[in-house]
């Protein structure tokens, strides 16, 4: 499957989103797993994509987090995502469904945005992430909401 310029631009900017979603609040597959289809992937293998290319985000947003990770459970519950989707990551990569030219862009978006969305996160103020983070929410249920009924 061939990756057209006018895709792997799509693919990049989802992929910034959904790594900025997941280092804030978890979430960003609800925007590129989309747009992995919407490129014409195949569902198994745009999840297999999708899964590879955020969990490079999601390591770039807790390199973001290091210096406040200093809580024992606070370290456990970012490591316990990470380690699950890596078992998965190591799944897909021998099973041949990750679709590769897509993965690079999405993987190069997911680690800008994994690590811009947790550094610029944590200088924020709270209050204004939250209600950020509850506008995308209500956004993302409604959206597909009307999608399905």
């Amino acid at each position: 499957m061939s990756l057209h310029l006018s895709q792997a631009i799509f693919l990049f900017v989802t992929a910034v989103i959904g790594g900025t979603l997941n280092a804030v609040a978890g979430g960003g597959s609800f925007i590129s797993f989309p747009a992995l289809l919407f490129t014409g992937v195949p569902p198994v293998q745009a999840n297999a994509t999708n899964t590879v290319a955020l969990w490079t985000g999601l390591t770039a947003s807790g390199g973001a987090y290091l210096h406040r990770l200093n809580v024992p459970r606070r370290v456990f519950l970012p490591l316990l995502g990470s380690v699950i989707n890596g078992v998965a990551v190591l799944a897909f990569i021998p099973a041949r469904a990750v679709f590769w030219p897509q993965c690079a862009v999405m993987i190069v978006g997911a680690l800008a945005g994994g690590w811009f969305g947790a550094h610029y996160s944590q200088r924020a103020d709270p209050k204004k992430v939250r209600y950020v983070v509850i506008a995308v929410g209500f956004a993302m249920t409604a959206y597909f909401f009307v999608t399905v009924y």
